[in-house]
């Protein structure tokens, strides 16, 4: 077949696009004249997502038609803007139609791990497995779909299981096989809870854009405060997860260093994650907006949203450190010395903050002879702190001012990357009519929530304001 001057240049353009080199292939697909293809312009449709362009995006939007290629086309850049429920409905609508024209369902086969990520994405752990069964029923070999399986037993179950099923496709392939390695040896660094992460994060980190954000939560969970700034500062946040990673290194450090100006910071990009449309009724945007009202010390609203997704973290010791410190500091020292009791890490039930408060529960519950206990259960040269500063578990002096935000708690911890390349069984069209696999653009949050509380807005202060 004879392929013309013009194909030759859009092709040109898909494939230097497929290259990262966004600019050049731009130029190429510019040069074509004559009336422009169907690939042409899904082509300029996905260049005006990467360079953000959303009057020409939207322009190229209205070209589209109602064909599978141009419907798949819409459905990936959905995807990279984290509308997974629309790109659902698109993949669910082109495998209908293919099936009811009497197509054949293993043609569009590959669609399935399309929709399993996009559950994956929304935190639908359990519907995606089984969409993903459905795939691994003709292909159980494959690498992305048992790497997305793997990243659902984690969300699931623990990081031995889904290390288990990294383990299975290790098993099947031969030592030569190389396909998407720095992804793996990435997603098991955080199957192993960041063991091996100072091996494999750094020289991954102009790789995979997660690699960054998991080695700050890394450092961040050695107490390295310093180390997880210096990586992050110079980052604009561009994500969700970006914007409250952000906010935690600087809530962090503020708290850590009196530095009001990073506290500041903080509740900003926490309220900036919180009020979204698109986050506010999901579990970290419930988080994040407790946490702007914490460092606010309007802890009646911090209130209303820890109350709202409680359920979620019975037996987290972060969460139920800070709901103890919110339910004291608006007098309700019964349920907060119950909440306290709860934590069960040593480490935070050796923490300053931690006694104090429980001890003013003690007091304030008529049980004299608590407070004492917190101090005799503690080493001798903690005690002898713990003695110097008793006075400040008294009604009178231990108040809201002695709070203390616990880091990471509006952050899920780990970011995983659940997928990695192309999958056998896509429909053969053209280039642009299957899910780009940027990882960059995604978020890994909680399903969305019932709105139950209308919660006032942050009561900003001048300088914060300014």
């Amino acid at each position: 077949a004879v392929v013309s001057t013009q194909s030759t240049g859009v092709y040109l353009g898909c494939t230097m696009f497929f290259l990262g080199m966004y600019k050049e292939a731009e130029d190429a697909c510019s040069k074509v004249t004559g009336t422009k293809s169907k690939l042409q312009n899904r082509l300029m449709f996905h260049l005006s997502h990467k360079f953000n362009d959303e009057k020409k995006l939207m322009g190229f939007h209205k070209n589209l038609q109602d064909i599978v290629e141009d419907q798949l086309s819409l459905a990936s850049i959905h995807y990279l803007r984290s509308h997974y429920q629309e790109a659902i409905d698109i993949y669910k609508r082109v495998l209908l139609e293919n099936s009811s024209n009497g197509g054949s369902k293993k043609d569009f086969l590959a669609l399935n791990v399309y929709v399993a990520l996009c559950y994956y994405k929304l935190d639908y752990y359990d519907v995606s497995q089984e969409v993903l069964a459905v795939y691994l029923q003709h292909y159980p070999d494959s690498t992305v779909a048992i790497n997305l399986k793997a990243c659902n037993h984690f969300r699931l179950y623990n990081g031995k299981a889904a290390e288990a099923e990294l383990k299975n496709l290790s098993d099947v392939c031969s030592p030569s096989f190389k396909f998407a390695s720095d992804l793996i040896k990435h997603n098991l660094v955080v199957f192993r809870g960041g063991d091996g992460a100072l091996q494999v994060l750094p020289p991954l980190i102009d790789v995979i854009p997660e690699a960054r954000l998991n080695l700050v939560i890394y450092y961040l969970r050695q107490d390295d405060i310093q180390e997880a700034y210096s990586h992050f500062k110079d980052i604009s946040p561009t994500t969700p997860q970006e914007y409250i990673l952000k906010g935690v290194v600087n809530a962090t450090l503020g708290q850590e260093q009196g530095l009001n100006d990073h506290i500041k910071i903080a509740q900003q990009y926490f309220q900036l994650v919180g009020g979204s449309a698109s986050e506010c009724d999901t579990i970290p945007g419930r988080q994040c907006m407790a946490s702007c009202f914490f460092l606010l010390k309007q802890f009646d609203d911090v209130l209303i949203y820890l109350n709202s997704i409680k359920s979620y973290f019975y037996n987290e010791d972060p969460f139920n450190f800070n709901f103890g410190q919110a339910k004291a500091a608006t007098g309700n020292f019964k349920e907060a010395e119950e909440i306290f009791l709860m934590v069960q890490s040593d480490k935070m039930k050796q923490d300053y903050v931690y006694l104090g408060w429980l001890a003013r529960c003690y007091v304030m519950n008529r049980k004299p002879r608590s407070p004492g206990n917190c101090i005799s259960n503690r080493k001798p040269a903690q005690r002898a702190s713990a003695c110097c500063s008793s006075s400040l578990t008294t009604a009178t002096r231990w108040d809201s001012s002695t709070t203390q935000l616990k880091r990471l708690t509006c952050s899920r911890g780990w970011i995983l990357i659940p997928n990695i390349g192309r999958v056998r069984g896509e429909p053969v069209l053209d280039s642009f009519s299957r899910l780009s696999l940027d990882t960059s653009q995604g978020k890994l949050y909680e399903r969305s929530l019932p709105s139950s509380a209308t919660p006032g807005t942050p009561k900003w202060s001048t300088s914060s304001e300014s």
